[in-house]
């Protein structure tokens, strides 16, 4: 009876803990307010991608959380198209990589909702270094618009270095040159010879021309392309430059006159890139648009925390870590609809958290591909399985060499998938390796003592329940949910240790014994109850 009564305290008190918490959260979330000065913006994304051949691969900047502006919320429309945030190779930001795949046109559409704060900072990791010669070597080179050698690029140098000048200085007076010497013209040339050559160019070749005089001296230069926080329904990437010089990047605009630094309203799509979507060839045009409007502030958005509290607000995070850590918020969710499924209703699995995990893995693919690809290694490996029998080998090799075909088949069905233009990323297989490995071992071992009947229902009623967990880990609306307010979490220990101490009939139970009397005397047994 004590026993029992511990349980209800605890239930209860995690409940009010975990009711409390969120209450104290969502009342300071309605209380939050911007700083004077702040102000909220949305950056419009319209592409329409034309494509002649299937597999196209189309890559879109997104806004880069920066000192005083911050990506907080973001939504992508792609009913027809496979789109995932991935690291660009160059300058570490975050892109919408889309595969096309067929031929014909596809339409994707992105709201990205994005807080400046000109008075307030957000801690926010600098860009790196070009510390490594590979690295560096990428920031001095010659490209067909950014021709480093050519003899109006040197004599332009020449002309500037005169005397002894630091690189700070030398860079300052690079940037006054092409400021003052370079004009903007509508129809005059985008590269930095012609614009050096004939003293007019488009904003681009104008920033191209300061890129090429930066590493004609030997200082790293880039591109930089974002947007102008201004109004209107048809807004035009904006291009500027960023210099390495005194351990760190600066930023130049030669078209606007910033130097040193760019204005809160400016905001980063892509460094090393002079467009905000790439990807186009001869198979693959790209109609582009964007737009930038002004937002009413949402509740509970706020300046920047100051305080060690502010830890505990993962909405504060980069859309990278909020996108991953609302997935991973949902496992615990996960985890309670396999218990749900094995103690309430009575499924079988193979492990308690493989459902999960497996639904985890699909979260990041196609999951047909994916379906497909377990399918596969499955069969392959439980074939395989079968071949090691008549060796009789111990438990830790045998595990081993089947761990090592899953991996070779993972590699070989990523392949084929990739040659007809389906790729579907190897890092997203990465997590079912193991839990495939356990699988092919927990199915051969079922079958050798149960038989092949209830190996496969054990099989299916794993996949039935990691099927449910998927729909459940793809809710965006619910991973948003427990990202805002992580409490929630309490309800769920209660509903486990509710669930660990249920002792009840099962509804398979009901089910399979529905034919069987009761006792005289007794009643038909209900779920809740076992004699």
């Amino acid at each position: 009876m004590c026993e029992r009564r511990t349980i209800h305290t605890t239930i209860a008190a995690l409940v009010i803990l975990a009711g409390v918490a969120a209450g104290v959260r969502h009342k300071a979330r309605a209380r939050a307010r911007l700083a004077p000065g702040d102000s909220v913006w949305r950056i419009g994304y319209e592409l329409e991608i034309r494509a002649t051949k299937s597999g196209a691969r189309i890559a879109a900047g997104l806004p880069v959380d920066g000192t005083h502006a911050r990506l907080f919320r973001h939504e992508i429309i792609n009913p027809e198209l496979r789109a995932v945030i991935a690291h660009a190779r160059r300058g570490g930001e975050s892109e919408l990589v889309v595969a096309v795949p067929t031929e014909g046109i596809h339409r994707l559409s992105g709201q990205f909702d994005v807080h400046v704060s000109p008075e307030s900072e957000w801690k926010t990791k600098p860009p790196g270094s070009p510390a490594d010669p590979e690295e560096r070597a990428y920031y001095l080179r010659s490209e067909p618009n950014v021709q480093i050698m050519d003899a109006a690029v040197l004599a332009a140098l020449e002309h500037v270095r005169k005397g002894k000048l630091s690189k700070s200085e030398l860079v300052r007076r690079l940037f006054a040159f092409c400021a003052e010497n370079v004009l903007i013209a509508s129809e005059a040339p985008r590269d930095a010879a012609a614009a050096l050559r004939t003293g007019s160019a488009r904003p681009l070749g104008k920033a191209r021309a300061l890129v090429a005089l930066c590493r004609a001296a030997r200082l790293p230069a880039r591109l930089i392309v974002g947007f102008e926080l201004v109004e209107t329904p048809r807004a035009s990437p904006h291009v500027w430059v960023e210099v390495f010089t005194g351990g760190r990047w600066i930023s130049f605009d030669p078209v606007n006159g910033f130097a040193g630094a760019m204005p809160a309203r400016f905001v980063v799509v892509r460094r090393a890139a002079s467009q905000v979507v790439s990807g186009a060839d001869a198979q693959t045009s790209i109609v582009q648009a964007f737009s930038v409007r002004r937002l009413r502030p949402p509740a509970g958005l706020s300046a920047p925390a100051r305080n060690g509290l502010s830890v505990l607000d993962f909405t504060r995070l980069p859309l990278a870590a909020r996108d991953t850590l609302a997935i991973i918020l949902l496992l615990p969710l996960g985890a309670l609809v396999t218990a749900i499924c094995r103690n309430i209703i009575g499924l079988r699995t193979f492990g308690t958290f493989t459902p999960s995990l497996l639904a985890l893995s699909f979260v990041y693919t196609d999951w047909r591909s994916g379906m497909v690809i377990f399918v596969v290694v499955l069969g392959l490996s439980l074939l395989n399985r079968a071949m090691l029998e008549s060796l009789k080998l111990l438990v830790a090799p045998r595990l081993s060499i089947v761990l090592t075909v899953v991996v070779l088949l993972m590699a070989l069905s990523v392949s084929a998938f990739e040659e007809i233009g389906q790729g579907v990323g190897a890092r997203t297989l990465l997590l079912p390796m193991v839990i495939l490995t356990t699988m092919v071992e927990r199915f051969y071992i079922t079958r050798e003592e149960d038989g092949t009947t209830t190996a496969l229902s054990l099989l299916g009623q794993t996949l039935l329940v990691a099927g449910a967990c998927y729909l459940l880990l793809r809710w965006h609306a619910l991973g948003l949910l427990v990202l805002t307010y992580p409490e929630i979490h309490g309800v769920t220990l209660a509903v486990l240790i509710w669930i660990g101490r249920y002792a009840g009939y099962r509804l398979t139970e009901l089910w399979r014994f529905r034919d069987m009397p009761p006792p005289p005397g007794q009643p038909a047994p209900t779920l809740g109850e076992r004699g």
